[in-house]
């Protein structure tokens, strides 16, 4: 009778055990990470946005995801041969804004502001303000995973600049971003870019094609900041290696610093700096 019952039994203890085993797999099983732009950290997919050459930002590293805000930005960028008695200074101000809309795509906006020009030689001294080109742009998300997320864009130069006399200068810029995540507090982004200007003057046009590359990587080591180490690069015109400082002191307001110095190219340019001011999120 004892081992009647015994056969009996065993197979329910042997379903209990299994179904506990079971349970307790399901519950160490981590959950599918979310995708990289989801992760709800201030910046996400921000590269450093340090002038290159263009107007309107032009030629200059974009989001890889969507985001609602605006910033005010401030940019000067110095030049200084002395072997040729030369010198230029350039200060610029601009309002960037941001819209998400649907299905994860984001409108921007380049609003342009006042920008100074001063320029020296051995013989000349002069300073000039004029308005600057502003530009509309769409981005498109098109693949996103735990690992990575990807976007495409296109941006159109507004052509509001008053800098030429007689000319106008019209441009479109076309480009994939990318964001990738390199653990908790370490992420990559990086943007390839190909830029199409033409001014156009009475009885004549002088277009200019620009690609660049860029890549980035910032690192959080707290949620107040992060530090961003970086490099693009514009074949025959400059390696850009560049660095910035961001600062969220609240939320959503975000600050940020950065500088970058172009070699090794055609661009004398000397140092490029960069103070942006703005929120997130609201």
């Amino acid at each position: 009778m004892d081992r009647a019952r015994a056969l009996i039994e065993r197979p329910h203890a042997l379903g209990a055990a299994l179904t506990v085993l079971v349970t307790c797999i399901l519950h160490t099983t981590p959950t599918r990470a979310q995708p990289p732009c989801s992760r709800g950290r201030p910046a996400t997919g921000v590269p450093i946005r340090v002038p290159a050459f263009g107007p309107a930002d032009f030629g200059l590293a974009q989001d890889a995801c969507p985001r609602t805000g605006a910033w005010l930005e401030t940019r000067t960028v110095v030049l200084v041969a002395k072997d040729d008695f030369y010198g230029s200074v350039l200060a610029t101000g601009s309002l960037r804004a941001s819209i998400e809309l649907w299905n994860r795509m984001w409108v921007t906006a380049f609003l342009p502001g006042l920008e100074y020009r001063f320029v020296a030689n051995a013989t000349v001294t002069e300073g000039k303000t004029t308005l600057g080109a502003g530009a509309l742009g769409l981005h498109v998300p098109f693949a996103r995973d735990e690992a990575y997320e990807l976007a495409v864009y296109g941006r159109a130069l507004v052509p509001t600049e008053t800098i030429f006399s007689r000319a106008t200068r019209y441009g479109f810029e076309q480009g994939l971003s990318a964001l990738v995540p390199l653990g908790r507090r370490l992420e990559l982004a990086s943007t390839m870019s190909f830029t199409s200007l033409v001014t156009v003057l009475p009885g004549r046009a002088t277009p200019v094609w620009v690609p660049a590359v860029s890549a980035d990587m910032i690192y959080r080591p707290a949620r107040a900041i992060g530090l961003a180490v970086g490099t693009g690069l514009r074949p025959l015109q400059s390696v850009d290696p560049r660095v910035e400082v961001r600062l969220y002191p609240t939320d959503p307001l975000q600050i940020t610093l950065g500088a970058m110095v172009p070699i090794a190219g055609l661009d004398r340019t000397d140092v490029a700096l960069a103070l942006a001011v703005g929120a997130e999120g609201f």
